[in-house]
């Protein structure tokens, strides 16, 4: 994942509000791209997942899912089935916007 990039350049040096922040903004829409327009079942979801439980787990320096979990929320990062179809919905909304008959085709399947 392009977090271990972020972790070999600023590594420890940096606070993890400002790693979290690097996370969100440029591993996560890497990582996520063209998700919205594919099938995704439980099969995909579960090593999207694990790695960013790994990442988190090098950031916070646990094991423990509490922690983790209660950490994730405090500062505004979702699970990753959260943002997949929070990705999906904006997908699905930008092609509903478009008179686009490519678009108008997937919809009605």
């Amino acid at each position: 994942m392009p977090s271990d990039i972020i972790f070999g350049h600023v590594g420890h040096l940096a606070n993890e509000e400002v790693v979290l922040h690097l996370i969100k903004v440029k591993c996560l829409p890497v990582f996520l791209y063209g998700v919205d327009v594919c099938t995704v079942n439980v099969s995909i979801m579960r090593p999207l997942e694990f790695t960013v439980k790994c990442t988190m787990i090098k950031l916070f320096r646990t094991y423990d899912n509490g922690i983790i979990n209660s950490s994730m929320s405090f500062v505004g990062l979702t699970t990753v089935s959260e943002l997949v179809s929070q990705c999906i919905n904006r997908f699905q909304l930008k092609c509903n916007l478009l008179d686009n008959l490519l678009c108008s085709v997937s919809q009605s399947q």
